[in-house]
């Protein structure tokens, strides 16, 4: 299976902003995966592109009340600042239990996906 640069790229963008807004790489269990990923997303290994992919936003966070309406604001904001995208909302369901999946996914369907990942 063969997955995008641009797909690649946007994933360690959102992941990047993860890690600034947090100082974590989703947390002690997950963090080996995601620092491999960041270091290397265009020669990551399929199984750790997605192993990433799946983390939720709560890896990220040491309490289930974060990321709050600042956080979630200013983590969006950086978001699509990094990934080149122009101003769109958020997901509706974007909150704790957002996978970075449904991030990609999100920003290559609503942002001018030639822009994304520039």
């Amino acid at each position: 299976m063969f997955i995008d640069e641009q797909t690649r790229t946007v994933q360690k963008h959102i992941l990047d902003v993860l890690k600034d807004h947090t100082g974590m790489d989703g947390g002690e269990l997950h963090s080996s995966e995601v620092e491999r990923f960041r270091m290397n997303p265009q020669g990551a290994e399929l199984s750790n592109f997605f192993y990433c992919r799946e983390l939720k936003l709560r890896s990220w966070y040491k309490t289930s009340c974060q990321p709050t309406a600042e956080q979630k604001q200013a983590l969006w904001d950086e978001i699509l600042q990094r990934c080149g995208a122009e101003a769109i909302a958020p997901p509706d369901d974007f909150g704790p239990a957002t996978d970075v999946s449904s991030l990609v996914r999100y920003l290559s369907l609503n942002a001018h996906c030639s822009k994304v990942g520039v």
